[in-house]
């Protein structure tokens, strides 16, 4: 449980139903597999999250606009802990996708510093 006003949950709401018109407008073909990939997140802890966001985030903003859409699902399920178990109990191969946890590996917050204006416009 973690307390708020209800200014604070009205803005959630706001943000929410911005991501919700961003993800339609940019991703209409996967629009509906994000939003249900986008509920399964709900829940997972900060923590969890704080150590791996970075290198999720860098790896999108590095790729072309066209792999930016293909893998964005993926980059998404990578955040839920079980993704990556997985692969580590079963493989990569087996498990399926077109990423493995050695693609995240090179990228963090701090590989942004590299990237140049023209990456980050696609």
């Amino acid at each position: 449980f973690v307390d708020s006003t209800k200014q604070e949950q009205s803005i959630m709401y706001q943000l929410e139903a911005y991501l919700e018109s961003v993800l339609k407008s940019a991703f209409p073909k996967e629009y509906h597999e994000l939003l249900e990939i986008y509920k399964g997140l709900i829940g997972i802890q900060e923590q969890s999250l704080s150590k791996i966001i970075g290198s999720r985030v860098a790896l999108f903003l590095f790729q072309d606009a066209k792999t930016r859409q293909s893998i964005l699902p993926e980059i998404l399920q990578s955040l839920e802990v079980s993704w990556s178990s997985i692969r580590n109990v079963i493989g990569n191969k087996r498990a399926g996708g077109k990423l493995s946890l050695e693609d995240f590996d090179s990228y963090s917050w701090d590989s942004l510093d590299n990237i140049t204006e023209k990456q980050y416009k696609l």
